[in-house]
């Protein structure tokens, strides 16, 4: 098994609630959850029959599920509510701690109105996975409803699948499972297809042999897996073992199936960087991992998603860190949220990483991105190295030594600026040339980032300066 692993999250729609099955697999995610287990679920039907109850319809809008204000205490109350009980209950009747949840709590999710005429419907934005990391590592399984909350503080209605899928990404998920009435997705033999890719997808749609209500599912199937960046199984939930049946893998590039993340193009910051790898590797802190710290304990270690082709395959190719070009984001996206899904460091989006691409760099061997790391300006005369992330499968070959030395010859070329850094580590930056300070000596850095941190009151990390020499 690969070190590079995440809990599974599952996704169940509404109709299994009402389903006989509904047992079977609240049992197969109770015996999961020493391995990282982390459910999601919507209830759309529900909500619709508690509605009509009331005298009231929902309505669809492009495909979406409008929810207007008059009908959103209706809403809030089926699915954190009723439903998110019953599945909470469901999971501890077969022995293991259930904690029910919204998108909201324990800040896991910001969120916004996604439009004024689908009334109360949100789309998630910055996340924090520290809450569903305490639960995990206790062994409990967080059970959260698509329910979300604005700036404003009222309710957001999410859609489950997208909620599920963001979920899987900020865990930095093994697989993403959408339990559904089906056994999977078929080809025109008749037969379950074992893997899709989104060009697949489309010949069978083209050609008829995905049709009707599948050609919905499977096309959303591809667009979780695309957001999760991770496998999502379109998996039944009427079987013998359930979590456990092969369904149809849907998978796209880039995600974390053990295959090769592709090639990057684009000239980023300026030419490329060889270097010559020493012994060490470095995660940085405030935001990222530390050096030499322990791997993560088995809550999110539950299936292997390595981030590249297996890392010891290249191992025989010289490392080169170059500038990052912006398809080089999901990579270095899921390198820095397998750390904080670790309890190693605070987490990135997507969107921060590619608003600021310029000032990364990736470290690669052949077509292969084994870590990443960036060079944050305060002012003029003042960088901070942030963002630093190594592949766990090739921790401790000097990748982080070439990541940083990379960075220095950096920000030397565009800042000739004062370099530091948080770490828990500072042996290992000592030998790069890094010396220990005072974090009060860094005001921007108190003043901008850490009287914001959750960790502000139990910060372990030590503020180190450059003071060694940049050789190019």
């Amino acid at each position: 098994m690969s070190r590079l692993s995440g809990p599974l999250v599952v996704k169940l729609g509404g109709g299994l609630l009402e389903d006989a099955a509904l047992h079977r697999v609240a049992e197969a995610v109770a015996a999961r959850r020493h391995s990282g287990v982390i459910v999601v679920h919507g209830g759309g039907a529900e909500v619709d029959r508690q509605l009509a109850r009331l005298g009231e319809s929902s309505q669809r809008i492009d495909g979406l599920r409008a929810t207007p204000v008059q009908h959103l205490d209706t809403v809030v109350g089926v699915l954190a509510g009723r439903l998110n009980t019953q599945l909470v209950g469901c999971i501890q009747a077969h022995g293991a701690p259930a904690v029910g949840l919204t998108l909201a709590d324990g800040f896991l999710f910001r969120a916004r109105v996604m439009s004024v005429d689908l009334g109360r419907v949100g789309v998630l934005e910055e996340g924090d996975a520290t809450l569903l990391r305490v639960l995990l590592a206790a062994g409990a399984v967080p059970v959260i409803s698509s329910i979300a909350l604005a700036e404003d503080g009222e309710a957001l209605n999410v859609n489950a699948d997208d909620a599920a899928a963001a979920v899987a990404r900020l865990v930095g998920a093994a697989e993403l499972q959408l339990l559904t009435d089906v056994p999977g997705v078929r080809g025109a033999d008749g037969e379950v297809c074992r893997e899709l890719d989104p060009p697949m997808i489309e010949v069978a749609i083209r050609d008829g042999v995905i049709a009707g209500g599948m050609v919905p599912k499977v096309r959303g199937a591809a667009y979780a897996a695309e957001r999760a960046g991770c496998p999502v199984r379109i998996a039944p939930w009427r079987c013998e073992v359930p979590l456990e049946a092969e369904g149809t893998c849907v998978v796209v590039a880039g995600a974390n199936t053990g295959t090769d993340t592709g090639t990057h193009t684009g000239t980023g910051m300026g030419t490329d960087t060889t270097v010559t790898a020493d012994t060490g590797s470095a995660h940085s802190g405030n935001g990222f991992a530390s050096v030499g710290q322990p791997a993560p304990t088995a809550a999110v270690q539950s299936r292997p998603a390595t981030l590249s082709v297996s890392a010891r395959t290249v191992s025989t190719l010289p490392i080169q860190v170059r500038p990052a070009a912006i398809g080089d984001a999901p990579a270095i996206e899921r390198i820095i949220a397998w750390w904080s899904a670790a309890g190693e460091t605070l987490p990135c989006t997507l969107a921060t990483i590619e608003a600021a691409i310029d000032r990364f760099v990736v470290a690669v061997r052949g077509e292969t991105i084994i870590g990443c790391g960036g060079a944050v300006p305060y002012r003029a005369d003042l960088v901070e190295i942030r963002s630093v992330g190594v592949d766990p499968d090739v921790h401790g070959g000097g990748v982080g030594s070439a990541i940083i030395r990379a960075l220095l010859c950096q920000i030397e070329r565009r800042y000739h600026a004062t370099v530091f850094v948080l770490t828990r580590a500072p042996g290992f930056f000592s030998r790069l040339g890094f010396e220990a300070i005072e974090l009060e000596q860094l005001p921007e850095k108190v003043f901008r980032d850490c009287e914001l941190c959750p960790r502000r009151e139990c910060c372990d990390e030590i503020a180190m300066v450059f003071r060694g020499t940049v050789t190019e």
